[in-house]
């Protein structure tokens, strides 16, 4: 329980950090741009991510039976599959950004920009989303654990050298 309980924590700060880093280095005015951006893509991400966990049990299973061939090929099948939704959903962020000022107002015309930056966000969750997932169905949930970690520290990095700039 501790190892899951571990890893539920740094994926919600993995999910958290982004915005709270936003505000605390650019303000809360262009937090709100980011936020109202993000969600928009973040709901793009919804049917990648839901694919990597509905294939949960099948992942588990091939695994467990020691049908590394099968494994692999699943994955490899997820994998494919999450990077066509992800360009279809990168596509539909960048023209539904346009909307963003339209539904919130004219304070968020900026927010258009900013959801095209983030066009990719579906594509990269879901394969985050994926990776994840395999690293625990195979049991190295320490390497999950890891990997997101290195991902905040990267994120913190990041983010005090990017957002003042941009």
């Amino acid at each position: 329980g501790i190892g899951f309980s571990l890893m539920r924590l740094v994926e919600t700060g993995m999910t958290s950090l982004d915005k709270t880093l936003v505000l605390k280095l650019a303000g809360s005015e262009i937090a709100g741009i980011y936020s109202s951006a993000y969600r928009l893509v973040a709901v793009l991400a919804i049917p990648a991510t839901s694919l990597g966990m509905a294939a949960l049990p099948r992942l588990f299973r091939t695994y467990e039976e020691g049908a590394t061939a099968r494994h692999t090929s699943l994955v490899r099948h997820l994998v494919s599959i999450t990077c066509a939704y992800g360009l279809v959903a990168a596509l539909a962020a960048w023209l539904l950004g346009g909307a963003l000022p339209l539904l919130l107002g004219s304070h968020f015309s900026a927010a258009a920009q900013t959801a095209r930056w983030l066009a990719l966000s579906p594509l990269l969750y879901g394969l985050y989303t994926l990776g994840c997932n395999v690293l625990v169905t195979s049991h190295r949930r320490y390497l999950r654990v890891l990997a997101q970690a290195s991902g905040m520290v990267l994120l913190t990095l990041s983010a005090v050298i990017c957002v003042p700039e941009f």
